[in-house]
């Protein structure tokens, strides 16, 4: 899974809040499905998608969470509670929401991590895919978000220009108004919670739909469009 893209962020993210704004892609143990005496074996992997929030505030969506220092020790203490639970899925792989274009660069600060000659930076990758990432003895990070430009017309995606043109104002407001909601609840927990509580409020399956309800309404506001 890939999260939104730059060109999203850059260019429409007034439209658009992006909630789950990391992807720590958790691989487990490959396991082996085949009918008894069959030598046709496949194996399938469990894929654990975990979603988390934005901890250094690059200030990149349209509806931007206000995340206190993960630096604190309350924080770092959080955090290694939930890379515990985590490395209980015991991955095999770490995929995390950098693009494959840095990964000599990525590689190189996960070296230095695992030498105890990187301190964790405040972001999201670093301080829960680094750490899970070591747990499980992993000798790399595996980067694949994609950050490139759509080939189309920018003016294309204008959501804004075309909502006015076509009435259809409504969708935009119901859009953002779905994303404040979501996002005024986190900062509640942000405030009292746990780094754990947070998480757990993100992956929600309801907070998820919910999220994912903001781009729906705007395709659906495109519909007649095409």
């Amino acid at each position: 899974m890939i999260s939104l893209s730059l060109f999203l962020q850059k260019y429409l993210k007034r439209f658009f809040f992006c909630f789950i704004v990391v992807i720590l892609v958790l691989f487990s143990h490959t396991f082996v499905f085949a009918p008894v005496g069959s030598e046709n074996i496949i194996r399938k992997p469990t894929i654990m998608i975990l979603g988390s929030y934005h901890m250094a505030n690059p200030e990149q969506d349209a509806i931007n969470i206000k995340a206190d220092d993960v630096l604190v020790p309350k924080r770092q203490r959080g955090i290694e509670q939930l890379v515990e639970l985590l490395i209980a899925f015991k991955p095999t792989k770490i995929a995390v929401e950098k693009e494959p274009e840095i990964d000599a660069k990525l590689q190189k600060k996960y070296r230095n991590y695992l030498k105890s000659a990187y301190q964790l930076e405040r972001n999201e990758v670093y301080q829960i895919g680094f750490r899970v990432a070591k747990n499980m003895g992993h000798s790399k990070i595996y980067p694949v978000d994609w950050n490139k430009m759509p080939p189309v017309d920018l003016t294309a995606l204008d959501f804004e220009a075309f909502a006015k043109a076509n009435n259809k104002k409504s969708f935009l407001e119901e859009a953002l108004s779905n994303a404040q909601n979501l996002a005024a609840k986190e900062e509640e927990i942000q405030k009292t919670g746990s780094i754990i509580d947070i998480h757990r409020f993100i992956n929600l399956e309801e907070n998820i739909h919910e999220a994912h309800k903001c781009y729906l309404t705007i395709a659906q506001m495109l519909q007649e469009r095409h």
